[in-house]
């Protein structure tokens, strides 16, 4: 496998028909200040992708999962897309500064669909609707698309979600358009880019933001993991 680059917490490689994305045993917070390395992290995350993604693909979202390998995915070729794309259920997080008038944890009265240009630099700008169109990035066919399986991932995962007892609050996912111009969901799925509540108790990475450790929340993760694997079985 040829080594292409490393993030905070993940490898790529190109293994010939396919990327290999290895999940490293790291929490990172604060765009990269709080760093906690834990044995195992890399592969429940992976374990997340695998089980989110597959039940994705079953209800006709496509992706570029292709197999897991302990802490490693097979996925199909695509080239990723600038942007991030955040759908929120409940007021949590960024969302509450900009819309003050909100209480924390309140449900929405319908999601709140965003688009972010990726940049740690610049922290992940929210854009207008029309931003990544007038700048190139995207199509309004490929836009409308987009939005479209987003708004999809959210009804099918917050469905998976309150089976096993939780509610989703927000998630992020990244698109790739594959050689043959598809667009597919991409990179991962998992408590890192996710937020899960159940009652008060908090089942994702604003755990280790909020003070605990990375054992601690890897706890939570693999808690987590536990109850929607057996709701999807």
């Amino acid at each position: 496998m040829k080594f292409l680059y490393e993030g905070k917490t993940k490898k790529v490689y190109d293994a010939g028909d396919y990327y290999v994305l290895e999940f490293k045993d790291v929490f990172t917070a604060f765009d990269g200040k709080k760093v906690e390395e834990v044995k195992g992290k890399g592969e429940v995350n992976a374990k997340f992708t695998e089980l989110l993604m597959k039940v994705l693909e079953e209800k006709g979202v496509p992706t570029h999962f292709v197999k897991r390998d302990g802490n490693k995915l097979y996925v199909k070729k695509a080239k990723p897309l600038p942007l991030e794309f955040i759908v929120r259920n409940y007021a949590y997080g960024s969302l509450l500064k900009r819309l003050p008038i909100l209480e924390k944890g309140q449900e929405l009265k319908r999601p709140v669909y965003e688009i972010h240009y990726k940049s740690d630099e610049l922290h992940d700008p929210l854009l207008a609707t029309d931003d990544p169109i007038a700048a190139g990035l995207l199509s309004e066919e490929q836009a409308e698309e987009i939005r479209n399986l987003t708004m999809r991932v959210n009804d099918i995962l917050k469905e998976v979600f309150n089976e096993a007892g939780y509610k989703l609050i927000d998630f992020k996912v990244e698109y790739g358009i594959t050689p043959e111009g598809k667009i597919i969901l991409i990179d991962e799925l998992s408590p890192d880019s996710f937020r899960a509540h159940k009652g008060e108790e908090i089942y994702d990475k604003d755990l280790f933001r909020k003070g605990a450790s990375g054992e601690e929340t890897l706890k939570r993760y693999l808690k987590l993991l536990e109850d929607l694997e057996r709701v999807v079985a």
